[in-house]
């Protein structure tokens, strides 16, 4: 069984080498313009008010739509979404597919384990439903995906919380067709793709700010608005 799929797709990205160097410059500039601060060890009690806070506000990005509305796909269960400010055009109500990983990394404890799994099997129906986990639970959403945590996201909640193999094959087998069908295969158009070397006009910076959507780090300065370089 394939363990290691999400490190293929994310390592296999073209000119990955060419962030890589971004990055060490990224890094270099910083050094430059923070100084050095003296090493200072932080205990619980010093991080409390801040963990405290957190945990207070989980439940103001917990959210429930088990059927569609609109442009909102349902779900079957309780999920989190990436921000909260009420009124705000951050108000998200749909859920994010690598924002999701990246939240429930710090929610793998006993106390939300059914918010947790939950939120994976709505990754799974989703693929389930449409073949592909869209960018987010939205139905204009569904041209594009986000960078591929799926079998990370399996293997992390099956050993948190000691799951039993059936549900692991069962998951597995969807993180694979997921693997070979959305990022290996060539069923799923894409605006980049032409029909037999036939040349398609499209708006290439349009696409560029798509890319750096489908990336996860919308928005960010650090592809100079030509993230199709690093993400084809």
């Amino acid at each position: 069984m394939e363990t290691n799929i999400d490190h293929k797709v994310l390592g296999s990205y073209a000119n990955i080498e060419m962030l890589e160097d971004t990055t060490q410059k990224f890094k270099k500039t910083i050094r430059k313009l923070v100084p050095a601060t003296r090493r200072y060890e932080l205990s619980r009690e010093d991080v409390r008010p801040a963990l405290d806070y957190i945990s207070a506000y989980w439940h103001k990005l917990e959210r429930y739509h088990p059927k569609d509305d609109e442009s909102l796909l349902g779900l079957p269960n309780k999920y989190l979404v990436p921000a909260y400010e009420q009124g705000h055009e951050f108000d998200f109500n749909e859920m994010y597919y690598w924002d999701s990983y990246f939240m429930v990394q710090g929610m793998m404890d006993l106390e939300h384990k059914d918010l947790v799994i939950g939120i994976l099997e709505n990754l799974v129906s989703l693929f389930e439903r449409f073949k592909v986990i869209p960018n987010a639970s939205r139905m204009y959403l569904m041209g594009r995906s986000q960078p591929p945590f799926l079998s990370s996201f399996i293997w992390d909640v099956y050993d948190t919380y000691d799951l039993d193999k059936k549900w692991l094959k069962r998951m597995m087998k969807v993180a694979e067709a997921e693997y070979s069908s959305v990022w290996m295969g060539t069923s799923k158009p894409h605006a980049r793709q032409v029909y037999k070397g036939l040349s398609r006009y499209y708006d290439i910076n349009h696409l560029n700010d798509l890319a750096e959507a489908e990336s996860g780090w919308d928005m960010t300065t650090r592809f100079g608005r030509k993230a199709l370089n690093y993400l084809p």
